[in-house]
């Protein structure tokens, strides 16, 4: 009986999570630029991650659209990209594996969709009735689709925090509004 409940609480986890999959191995949602994400850049900058998707393990094949707070973009927008790991070569190894997209505006609402496939990853993200596709194809590249995917939510890169609370809007089936702490890093 306790296998059983165990077994009914997994399906429900993988069938929350799975909402918003349109496929196996595509991922749409859409998020928000919210006022608190623009801050003066830390010294220590990094990529903050806002969502995407892993098979397996975090850092050995990973997919996500995040956002950096540079000079050149401070006060008015901030940089939104794409950043993978591909069967463990990570972005800070490969410049090729993270990439700025373009610059967004507070109010900004971005549709991303997330698409991998074994010899690809492919990124779709529109704003403004723009849509911006980055392919990441390479002939090293096989992505080993392994057996769980997991969402990866937002979180702080880099050795830096924020000063005030952060919040990130995201649509996933209904919006969901994840916050950072002030002075937290995950």
């Amino acid at each position: 009986m306790k296998r059983l409940l165990y077994i009914l609480i997994f399906l429900l986890f993988v069938s929350c999570e799975r909402e918003v999959f349109i496929s196996n191995d595509t991922l749409r949602f859409k998020f928000v630029v919210d006022s608190s994400q623009i801050q003066p850049p830390p010294e220590k900058n990094g990529w903050t991650k806002i969502y995407g998707y892993t098979y397996d393990y975090v850092h050995y094949n990973s997919f996500r659209v995040v956002q950096m707070n540079t000079l050149d973009s401070y006060p008015d927008s901030i940089w939104i990209g794409v950043y993978s790991y591909i069967n463990g070569f990570s972005p800070q190894d490969s410049t090729y594996l993270k990439q700025k997209v373009f610059k967004a505006a507070i109010g900004d609402t971005i549709d991303c969709l997330i698409k991998t496939d074994y010899y690809y990853a492919a990124y779709y993200l529109t704003v403004r009735d723009r849509t911006y596709t980055v392919i990441q194809q390479k002939d090293w590249i096989y992505i080993n689709m392994g057996f769980f995917q997991n969402l990866n939510y937002p979180y702080i890169g880099g050795t830096y925090t924020y000063e005030e609370d952060v919040h990130f809007p995201i649509w996933r089936k209904k919006w969901y509004n994840y916050t950072i702490k002030k002075g937290q890093h995950q």
